[in-house]
């Protein structure tokens, strides 16, 4: 189910019958590093930081994920909209910050889950720790 397709940006959706749901963003772009660290930085601001949602990456390129059902009604969709808008806005920013603290840097983890349900849809771990915290905290500050 499509959730958002405006300008190139896509935010689908795909219910399970476990109760859980694929989410998938696509964006205009045509290249898999910049698809990746966008939808890494949007579901980790989103999910992680901002609503305290359980999500696994269930694809190696980052850019979909597995959530509850129950956690993705309207306001957290609407929640993920806001959040890929402001990140795109805020491109310049979060080029310089990958530049600084994510390309050519150990890569350390982040435990985006706590659910036993969600762990069989997990095909890659989240990454990239130290600059996910950096972005959401300067993106915090922008929004200030």
């Amino acid at each position: 189910m499509d959730v958002y397709t405006k300008n190139g940006n896509i935010i689908r959706h795909f219910p399970k019958e476990d109760g859980t749901t694929e989410v998938q963003l696509q964006f205009l772009f045509d290249n898999g590093s910049w698809s990746r660290l966008f939808a890494l930085t949007i579901f980790y601001v989103a999910f992680h930081r901002q609503l305290g949602i359980p999500y696994v990456a269930s694809s190696a390129t980052q850019t979909k994920v597995v959530v509850r059902q129950e956690d993705f009604g309207k306001d957290a969709q609407q929640k993920l909209i806001d959040v890929m808008l402001e990140v795109r806005d805020n491109a310049n920013l979060l080029n310089g910050m990958a530049d600084r603290h994510l390309y050519g840097k150990p890569l350390e983890a982040v435990d985006t889950n706590s659910l036993e349900l969600l762990e069989p849809y997990k095909a890659a771990d989240v990454q990239g720790k130290v600059f996910l915290e950096h972005f959401a905290e300067a993106l915090a500050g922008e929004s200030k």
